[in-house]
């Protein structure tokens, strides 16, 4: 029999990943909605091309360990720099059991 079911997709990454990778520390932060502000460090910086034009993601850090994450065609940022981040909490996602925050609506300054 085969079940072509997203939830089940979905339970079933759910328990490959809880088996394949560590919890790691980070927690969610807010609730969808609100705006958040804080320092944090760019870990990962992604760009890609589509007929759209040019995107980017971001994986940032804060001290606690909390990941969050952010897409946007607005600006590029480099990995390594800490940044001062004001953003909308747009949702709640897990990432190889890693618990982000993603963001939306982001304004960002270099940290001196």
């Amino acid at each position: 029999i085969l079940v072509n079911d997203g939830a089940i997709d979905l339970m079933v990454k759910e328990i490959v990943d809880k088996k394949l990778y560590d919890a790691g520390i980070s927690r969610y932060i807010g609730k969808v909605g609100d705006r958040l502000e804080m320092d944090v460090t760019c870990k990962k910086a992604s760009v890609s091309q589509s007929i759209y034009g040019i995107s980017y993601f971001y994986v940032f850090e804060d001290k606690e360990g909390n990941v969050y994450t952010w897409g946007t065609s607005a600006r590029s940022l480099d990995e390594g720099i800490k940044y001062h981040l004001k953003g909308t909490v747009k949702e709640h996602t897990t990432y190889r059991n890693v618990c982000q925050t993603a963001l939306t609506r982001c304004k960002v300054e270099e940290i001196e």
